[in-house]
């Protein structure tokens, strides 16, 4: 199954190709096939491998599930294809080409995609929505529906000031993170949450620890406004800021100083990161890359003996 494509000689794909088990001939293209039915993600350039056809061909095949496969593999494909696929009969195909925020949905569109049935809840997480359509899905009765509103990125203060009742933990957590929220509703919509994991809710354990929404709004506020979250308690907009690269020096000794990893991670993948702050990581964190000495002092003595030139390097 992994030998295939450029990664093998041509005499490689002969003896694969002519090959007496059928279960070895083709277990490359049952593998994407399988992949297909199963509606799981895989590769453009697998598709058009396994298939033997050029994407702009298998984007108007036969078969539903390969056109699905297509629109979620095909991340920058042409502005008449999404189209295409947003007018496609089949719902799958539809839900599919708007899973992701790119290509996106055209202007002319958007009323029409939030109306469908199939695709209104991947659009409503994206697109801007009007003053009727907003409260038109706030109607609805679907949780689903209510915490892809709330992660919308294009929410007015009045939209959002509508979302602070609603008792989910996912929708509190989301709107938290908002641009619109006050330190104070911030803090009152975090301990909320907070106070239900305790009580043993999951879905606030998810909302809390599993949640990977991000205030992205913030790495395009002004720098004294950034600044003022370089204490914020909670790690998700510190994690933000670190993205940051035009951050001063006392922020950036602090970000790499952070008591939590990802945040300092975030920092260090700026490009003029120092040396000894990226070794730090690699030291602290990195457990690959010591010798394996290091490795046998920590693991105890169950750990069999290693020449000390064996050591593996650090650099």
């Amino acid at each position: 199954m992994g030998l295939h494509g450029d990664r093998i000689s041509p005499e490689m794909h002969r003896k694969i190709a002519e090959h007496p088990d059928p279960a070895i001939r083709d277990a490359y293209t049952d593998f994407v096939r399988g992949m297909v039915d199963r509606k799981a993600s895989i590769g453009i350039g697998d598709l058009e491998e396994a298939y033997g056809r050029p994407r702009t061909a298998l984007v108007r095949a036969p078969s539903p599930s390969l056109r699905a496969a297509v629109a979620r593999a095909w991340y920058d494909r042409p502005l008449a294809v999404q189209v295409e696929l947003l007018a496609d009969p089949d719902p799958q195909v539809r839900a599919a080409a708007t899973e992701r925020r790119q290509p996106g949905v055209p202007p002319e569109w958007r009323e029409r995609c939030l109306a469908d049935p199939a695709v209104h809840i991947n659009v409503a997480r994206y697109v801007p929505l009007t003053s009727d359509r907003f409260a038109q899905l706030m109607q609805s009765e679907d949780e689903e529906v209510h915490q892809a509103v709330a992660g919308n990125p294009h929410l007015s203060a009045e939209m959002v000031a509508r979302l602070l009742d609603i008792d989910d933990p996912l929708v509190r957590v989301t709107v938290a993170q908002s641009r619109h929220v006050d330190a104070e509703t911030r803090d009152r919509l975090y301990a909320l949450v907070e106070a239900a994991r305790a009580d043993g809710n999951i879905e606030a354990e998810v909302a809390l620890g599993w949640n990977f929404a991000e205030p992205d709004w913030l790495r395009e506020a002004p720098l004294d406004e950034r600044m003022t979250y370089l204490d914020c308690r909670y790690t998700t907009f510190r994690r933000v800021l670190a993205s940051c690269r035009d951050l001063p020096e006392e922020a950036w000794r602090r970000l790499d100083n952070d008591p939590e990893l990802v945040v300092r991670r975030a920092a260090a993948r700026r490009p003029d990161t120092p040396p000894e702050v990226l070794e730090g990581l690699v030291r602290a964190h990195d457990r690959r890359l010591v010798t394996p000495r290091e490795a046998q002092a920590r693991a105890g003595p169950c750990v069999l003996p290693v020449p000390a030139e064996a050591a593996v390097c650090r650099r």
